[in-house]
């Protein structure tokens, strides 16, 4: 499986340097591919592609970028089969991640009544609708990014929710 990542980070200078060092750990630290790049309007987008080291790699990414104190790094990785993304974003304890896929509403399909209260996510999702579920968590991680082109990974979203719907229906 492939998977694909994509790194937005603030770069208001439009430094190369950090597009490069970005560039760098994806391939020597993780051995991804970059699938391209771009600088403008104060942000760099770097966008890689690699196989099960993904993840880690753009997480490790979004670590070192806030290490060096990028005002705002977010990211996010998807894979080239089902539809499912995680989202990542920085907050006060580090890198925070966000697990968006029709799973959890095919889990609430199958699973025993008494198991939904002992997992919270499980419940949160039981009691609303999925684009009530989807929505706000990729609203709250697309803030700031207003100024980029986030449209690949919304229309992911949408594919997420529509697949949900699918189940609960």
């Amino acid at each position: 499986m492939e998977a694909y990542g994509t790194i937005y980070f603030k770069n208001e200078n439009n430094d190369i340097t950090l597009v490069d060092m970005v560039k760098d750990l994806a391939i020597s630290t993780f051995g991804l591919g970059i699938e391209g790049e771009e600088t403008s309007n104060g942000y760099s987008t770097v966008e890689v592609i690699g196989g099960s080291r993904t993840e880690d790699g753009v997480e490790e990414i979004v670590k070192v970028l806030n290490d060096k104190n990028i005002s705002l790094v977010k990211a996010y990785v998807i894979g080239d089969e089902e539809p499912w993304c995680r989202l990542y974003s920085i907050n006060d304890s580090g890198v925070a991640t966000v697990q968006c896929s029709d799973g959890i509403y095919e889990y609430l399909s199958e699973c025993e009544e008494d198991e939904i209260n002992e997992v919270e996510e499980l419940r949160i999702a039981h009691e609303t609708k999925p684009r009530d579920y989807f929505e706000p968590k990729f609203n709250a991680w697309n803030e700031g990014l207003e100024s980029v082109d986030t449209k690949a990974i919304k229309g992911l979203i949408e594919i997420i929710i529509e697949c949900s719907e699918d189940l609960v229906s």
